[in-house]
Formats: C-alpha cells, sequence, structure tokens
C-alpha cells in the first residue's frame, strides 16, 4: 500500500491523533514513533476495521468510505478483499487473537521468519517518521475491514480480547514497548458499542451525507 500522508476517513483521523499522542519530538529535526508503538496500537486498528465491516455488513461500500475515506465502484471493497483473502486466510489459520492475526500479517510483511519477540527485538526500535506511522496504522484498519468482510466469525472472535501469555506480555513492557503493564480484557459486545458509537459520532459531524444511509 502506497504512503499517502493526507488520507480521509474516521480511521485516518483516528490514526493521525494516535501517533500525535505517542510521537516523540526531539527539539531540533523531525517527529518520530517507534514502529514497536505503531504495532502495539496494532490489534485496536485490526479490530476497528473489523468491527465496522461486522456491523454494517450490509452497507459495506457506504461504511468503508466513511472508514477509510476511499470509494470506488459498487462491491469494490468485496472485490479488494477478494484480492486479499489467501493472505488473509494464511493469517487466520495460525490466529487464535487479534494479536496472532497482528504478528502474523507483519511478519508476513517482513518476510521475518521467527516468534514475535524476536521480531520485536529486531524491529520494535525502528524508527517511523509521524506520517508513515498513521498511515501504518490506517493500513490496519483497512486489512481489519476486509478481515471482517472475508471472516466475519473468526473476527469477532478475535476482537474478543483474550489475555496475552504474561511472560512474553512482561518481555515486551520490559524491551520498551510502549504498552500497559497490566492486560485489559473487553467483550466483543462491549468493543462493538463503543466503536460503532464513536464511528458514527464521526460521520454525523465530518461526513453527515454517509453518516445519513448508515443509520
Amino acid at each position: 500500500m502506497a504512503d499517502v500522508p493526507n488520507r480521509k476517513g474516521f480511521a485516518a483521523t483516528c490514526a493521525r491523533q494516535t501517533v500525535q499522542q505517542d510521537q516523540h519530538k526531539p527539539l531540533l529535526g523531525k517527529a518520530t514513533i517507534k514502529y514497536g508503538q505503531c504495532f502495539a496500537r496494532s490489534t485496536l486498528y485490526f479490530s476497528m476495521g473489523a468491527t465496522i465491516a461486522i456491523k454494517f455488513a450490509d452497507n459495506l461500500d457506504v461504511a468503508g468510505h466513511m472508514l477509510l475515506g476511499i470509494t470506488g465502484q459498487p462491491g469494490a471493497f468485496v472485490k479488494l478483499t477478494e484480492l486479499r483473502k489467501d493472505f488473509i486466510a494464511n493469517c487466520v489459520e495460525n490466529a487464535e487473537t487479534m494479536y496472532d492475526f497482528a504478528v502474523e500479517s507483519e511478519q508476513k510483511r517482513f518476510s521475518f521468519e521467527g516468534n514475535s519477540y524476536e521480531f520485536m527485538k529486531k524491529y520494535g526500535l525502528m524508527k517511523l517518521e509521524t506520517h508513515k506511522a498513521s498511515d501504518l496504522l490506517w493500513q490496519y484498519a483497512e486489512l481489519g475491514f476486509c478481515l471482517g468482510i472475508a471472516f466475519p466469525e473468526q473476527a469477532s472472535e478475535f476482537v474478543a480480547d483474550k489475555e496475552h501469555d504474561p511472560e512474553e506480555w512482561k518481555k515486551f513492557h520490559e524491551a520498551g514497548l510502549d504498552i500497559p503493564k497490566a492486560q485489559d480484557v473487553i467483550s466483543y459486545s462491549e468493543f462493538e458499542s463503543a466503536m460503532v458509537a464513536d464511528f458514527l459520532e464521526y460521520g454525523k459531524v465530518v461526513a453527515p451525507a454517509l453518516y445519513s444511509q448508515l443509520i
């Protein structure tokens, strides 16, 4: 996916806010963010995309437009998903949680072989320019949207938080990843309710024409 600094839509707006919150801004030079910080947010953005796709399965063109700021011919998001279905299926096959899905998709993107700890040790501290970081979060939402279209049942199970291995989580935290020391666990219905409310509030204010087609 090409880097597009000025993406529109709910996901891009959230991504810019996330990066602004997490960025390191030196006295001199450009602000940056660590790749590991983006990865720590990946499950949220994958879950965002998947939840919106599942909730608005009967109106994907409008929901996708409002979420991602892109549009096309009728059925464009279904066609995009078909093109990516083999990649997504391979990630789903080896995943039990959204975290697992994130690890699988990112390690495939980097052509990396090894466990998630080794992956983070190699790439976690890599610095990204802020516009590249926000675009990466947008890409997570976009792939999550396709995941929700292609495999809604598995996606909803992934979104329902399951506690990650405590020892591995501790290693990630000690390695400097910007993740909470303790894990938060939330049900799918709780996540869906909060995410859809924020999504529709965004649409009501920023994209009323699209919002009116979703309510």
